[in-house]
């Protein structure tokens, strides 16, 4: 760990990539790779968004990674991470990378409910909405439909329930649809998905 300045964006900042990527169980092994141009001496840094700092010693290497083992829920955050040459001074460093999310989703927060109105007799125009249910009050929530996300919205303060009202739907809305909830504090942590619930457009 070291203290470390603002970079002083001399050098192209580096690209970074974690792996694996999207939404994993809590327990997965997670690599977050930082990729440079230069193959020269330089100091690799990985950041934890609001938490800590962590240094590799000089390589020449193009890039570095930072593991994570056995994933818990306080790893879901934002990283990125820079490289630098040390100066006789002061470190001279490249910008800081893009950002990547490390997301988890934890079997210990029980899943939502998800209910479809009306259910049936679904025609285009018609107005769908889709209601999900946590076990607590001012949850935010994410619908899906298969794996593309749909909507994210916040329960109001006092509610359990989420409404995620579709407006003049299609036939191409046909689908499985399904919901999650972020744990409160920390949006990089999801329950488990709720049970899918299909909707059916029919035809003019």
């Amino acid at each position: 760990m070291c203290s470390f300045s603002h970079p002083e964006r001399t050098y192209s900042k580096p690209s970074i990539l974690v792996t694996p990527s999207g939404v994993v169980p809590v327990g997965t092994n997670i690599t977050i790779t930082c990729k440079r141009d230069q193959q020269v001496l330089a100091n690799f840094f990985f950041w934890k968004k609001g938490s800590w700092t962590q240094e590799y010693e000089p390589t020449s290497m193009k890039e570095n990674t930072f593991s994570i083992s056995n994933a818990e829920p306080s790893d879901g955050q934002i990283y990125f991470c820079a490289y630098c040459f040390q100066g006789d001074k002061i470190p001279d460093c490249s910008s800081y990378s893009n950002e990547v999310n490390v997301t988890l989703r934890d079997p210990s927060l029980s899943e939502p409910a998800i209910l479809v109105k009306p259910s049936k007799d679904i025609y285009p125009g018609t107005k769908v909405s889709f209601y999900c249910q946590g076990p607590e009050t001012g949850l935010t929530y994410s619908l899906w439909r298969a794996q593309v996300l749909a909507g994210t919205r916040m329960a109001e303060p006092d509610s359990q329930i989420v409404e995620f009202p579709l407006f003049k739907v299609k036939t191409e809305d046909t689908g499985n649809y399904s919901c999650h909830y972020q744990l409160k504090g920390n949006p990089f942590v999801w329950s488990l998905q709720s049970d899918s619930i299909k909707m059916i457009v029919n035809g003019e």
